[in-house]
């Protein structure tokens, strides 16, 4: 559980530092360089380039998705609130 609790926190931080840097920076570039390259220093030459290239896109992936279901969210609650004035 521990795990888990850190890996939905460590999304959720991408999370806002993707809403804070949209628009301006290139997220995507950005975290896939610098995730790459700490977990580099992390784990040096032990891991190898495949293992390190599959943990970061699976961590953008996962992103994405937190991403989608935000925007799904949002536009599903501004729908609402659309057929709500609508009916006024």
């Amino acid at each position: 559980m521990f795990w888990k609790s850190q890996g939905g926190g460590a999304i959720a931080q991408l999370f806002k530092l993707r809403q804070f840097m949209i628009g301006t920076w290139d997220f995507d570039t950005i975290a896939r360089a610098q995730g790459t390259r700490v977990l580099r220093e992390c784990c040096g030459r032990d891991v190898k380039d495949a293992t390190v290239d599959a943990l970061v896109d699976e961590t953008l992936a996962i992103l994405a998705k937190v991403v989608r279901s935000n925007l799904n969210r949002r536009a599903g609650s501004d729908n609402a609130v659309l057929a709500k004035t609508r009916q006024c």
